[in-house]
């Protein structure tokens, strides 16, 4: 997990800078960006280490680049296991409803454990937010730029990215192959496409 998630930073971190190099060749472009500039004196009003100002292309890089770690590969890797299996015993939503047994051969009725009818339509509610497909043509990390038309410089950035993250996901195949119980949830076929640069 600590590797995989090394692997990503290293990546988004190369994408993201490649993409704001373009845009930014000097500080003084990145200063004089009004949009950017009020971007980070609002946000630092709510979150205490976010930067008032961007003062460098570097430490702009570094948040835009925590902020889509956040949401992408660390969400994905403190979720995936969890969601997939929230619905095994002993740690499934409705073990909530009865308290566990206590010890091992305990004469147990499962029906204990079932949500209330009352509860039912929340219960699918919360069930469908989770269970959604993941591969469709424009949800994964990997494929998240593929119909962009932005110009002949980014696509270049666009196209390195693209080629780590296919990199990775082959590593994480090789290296898991052999094993009963693959470990895949970051590889960046599967991590979900969650912003946008």
């Amino acid at each position: 997990l600590r590797d995989d998630s090394i692997t990503m930073w290293d990546a988004l971190e190369s994408f993201v800078t490649g993409f704001l190099i373009i845009y930014y060749p000097d500080t003084s472009s990145l200063f004089y960006d009004n949009e950017i500039q009020n971007w980070a004196a609002e946000s630092c009003k709510y979150q205490s280490d976010f930067p008032c100002s961007f003062e460098s292309v570097p430490q702009l890089a570094q948040t835009i680049v925590n902020i889509i770690f956040r949401i992408s590969v660390l969400h994905h890797a403190w979720n995936s296991d969890v969601t997939w299996h929230v619905n095994a015993y002993p740690y499934s939503i409705a073990s909530m409803n009865h308290p566990l047994p206590t010890h091992k051969g305990s004469n147990i009725n499962f029906m204990d454990y079932m949500h209330p009818l009352s509860d039912l339509q929340d219960s699918v509610r919360l069930y469908a937010r989770f269970y959604r497909p993941m591969d469709s043509k424009y949800t994964t990390l990997i494929d998240s730029y593929n119909d962009c038309n932005f110009g002949r410089k980014l696509r270049k950035v666009v196209s390195r990215h693209q080629n780590k993250l296919r990199k990775i996901d082959l590593n994480i195949n090789n290296r898991e192959r052999q094993n009963k119980r693959p470990f895949e949830f970051l590889k960046p076929s599967r991590l979900p496409h969650s912003a946008w640069v």
